[in-house]
């Protein structure tokens, strides 16, 4: 592995540790809920951050199979927390400049991506559709001129559905386009981190921007039909 190649691999560790850090601080600072969920979170992700950062620094990772293990455990972590009220009231409590730091993030990362597949760290194919994805989700959640957190349903309907269709594209091609690409080159692949902790983390706020929308999307509907005057 050249120089370059293990630079680029402690960025995208430290990179992606610091915004999940910061967005645990960001939620225990805007609200009640998210201070109880302090201890739950720095768990978590410090257990799998460890674990990424073990595997890729110190066992010169990642192992291919293991890829896509973390991801799919992160995801459900994910999933339990759009289903948790204390979780979601957290999320609700974030502001327009936290959605437009973190989201706007995904712009760095999808640079680090690109640079990473020019060490070989990534196959070319998928860090052009992954990395230009975050790009173009981190720069449009950047320019919106429109409140993130409660501004009209229509702009961040779009952003946040176009963020979770490219984490979409980037899961089917982890386990199909990774994985087989990093046992047949041979490279060591970036930092677990990604996989493991930030793409997860990131996930889960786009979830839960995509779920605000559609409850402001709702909510709009049941108010226009109970203000709809009778028929007839």
């Amino acid at each position: 592995m050249n120089e370059l190649a293990t630079v680029f691999r402690l960025i995208m560790s430290t990179s992606g540790l610091l915004v999940v850090l910061a967005l645990i601080l960001t939620l225990r600072r805007r609200s009640r809920e998210g201070r109880r969920l302090t201890g739950v979170l720095v768990g978590w992700w410090g257990l799998a951050g460890a674990a990424a950062v073990g595997v890729t620094h110190l066992l010169a990772g990642p192992i291919p199979q293991l890829v896509p293990v973390g991801l799919g455990l992160g995801l459900v972590v994910v999933g339990v927390g759009l289903a948790t009220p204390a979780v979601r009231t957290a999320f609700d409590a974030l502001e327009d400049g936290d959605w437009r730091l973190f989201m706007g993030a995904r712009a760095v990362i999808g640079s680090l991506i690109l640079g990473s597949a020019a060490t070989g760290l990534f196959p070319t194919r998928f860090a052009l559709e992954a990395g230009l994805g975050d790009l173009a989700v981190g720069g449009v959640a950047l320019m919106l001129p429109t409140s993130l957190a409660n501004g009209p349903r229509a702009p961040r309907l779009a952003l946040f559905a176009l963020g979770v269709a490219d984490f979409l594209n980037v899961m089917r091609q982890i386990p199909t386009t990774v994985v087989p690409w990093l046992a047949e080159s041979g490279s060591p692949g970036t930092s677990l981190v990604l996989p493991w902790v930030l793409v997860p983390a990131l996930i889960a706020l786009n979830a839960h921007g995509l779920r605000r929308a559609l409850k402001a999307s709702t909510a709009r509907i049941e108010v226009d039909a109970a203000t709809a005057p009778p028929m007839g």
